[in-house]
């Protein structure tokens, strides 16, 4: 509106003040002090009345594609978005895709660039910046196999005969060097995961993704048996067999490097923009993790199945006591 109305206003200035200081007579001390408070007047109306700061969110869900629609299913990055809204009125922000390697990068080289659900690591601590807290948990990775694979009985005997009910990565890579691991180039999984590939980092066994599609590309190749195993969250499984139409019969294989959930925070360029967009989403967060909309948010990413579960870990996050 300020800068609608400013073009006239100026002009109908410039006009009276001409006038009076134009004429043959000595203007009048009133006529002076009218001109300079309406110079004032002029310059405020001009400046907006908030001035924004931009901030470039990366998401992982690619809205040109076909596959990945903008639902409640498909973009988590987005829903949560949209719950921190409110608290962040101070900021414009513009969603781009991007994958996680190049995103990552990519913040580290701007200075007004974040991205959520991201993991914490101590490494990218010393170039990024974190919210204080999580914004979102999620359950905690599981490797994943086609059950028609020729090593699915031997995972099951495996599993059977370990007494924590999990297998080390080493273990399972160890059963056959044919086996390949499908990864996502850039991604941190969990620090003990991200320690477990590192060692096997020169193992024809890993097979790296790099293609923007990096996350469901790799589901993909394990339906279509080009791996044997790939890693996600039940979250990520669901949203894939959804997308795709599909419901394969899946061997999931709990890793003693991940035992813990998934916690994701946002992160941000490390500047004063960055760190004033993580307090605001701090405190919407610590606000809205108290509401049973954020808590049905999150039960409606995992099966019915899983959902109890799954609230124990989002209240023992939150310090939340919610329900099914």
């Amino acid at each position: 509106m300020s800068h609608l109305f400013s073009a006239p206003l100026r002009s109908w200035h410039r006009s009276v003040c001409t006038q009076q200081l134009a004429s043959s007579r000595r203007p009048k001390v009133f006529h002076l002090w009218l001109c300079a408070a309406l110079v004032v007047v002029a310059q405020l109306w001009w400046i907006p009345a908030s001035a924004q700061d931009n901030i470039l969110v990366f998401t992982d869900v690619d809205p040109t594609s076909p596959d990945e629609r903008q639902t409640s299913a498909t973009d988590i990055g987005g829903q949560l978005l949209e719950f921190y809204l409110p608290y962040l009125d101070d900021f414009n922000i513009r969603q781009s895709f991007v994958n996680s390697s190049r995103a990552i990068s990519m913040i580290q080289q701007r200075g007004d660039a974040c991205r959520g659900k991201t993991v914490y690591t101590e490494e990218r601590a010393q170039t990024v910046a974190y919210t204080n807290n999580a914004h979102v948990v999620f359950p905690p990775l599981r490797l994943y196999m086609l059950a028609s694979n020729k090593h699915a009985e031997t995972f099951l005997e495996l599993l059977a005969a370990s007494e924590d009910g999990f297998l080390s990565l080493a273990e399972v890579l160890e059963l056959d060097a044919d086996l390949t691991l499908g990864l996502m180039r850039g991604r941190s999984y969990t620090p003990g995961l991200d320690q477990a590939i590192a060692n096997d980092q020169h193992s024809n066994q890993l097979w790296i993704r790099a293609v923007a599609d990096q996350s469901s590309g790799l589901f993909d190749m394990l339906v279509n048996e080009r791996i044997d195993l790939t890693i996600h969250t039940s979250v990520a499984v669901k949203r894939f067999t959804e997308l795709r139409n599909i419901d394969p019969e899946l061997l999931v294989i709990p890793l003693r490097e991940a035992r813990e959930p998934l916690l994701g925070y946002f992160m941000c360029s490390r500047n004063d923009l960055g760190q004033r967009f993580l307090s605001a989403v701090d405190t919407a967060v610590n606000e809205l993790a108290h509401t049973r909309a954020y808590f049905d948010a999150h039960m409606s990413w995992v099966t019915e199945v899983e959902r109890p579960f799954y609230a124990a870990l989002y209240n023992q996050q939150f310090g939340t006591n919610f329900e099914l």
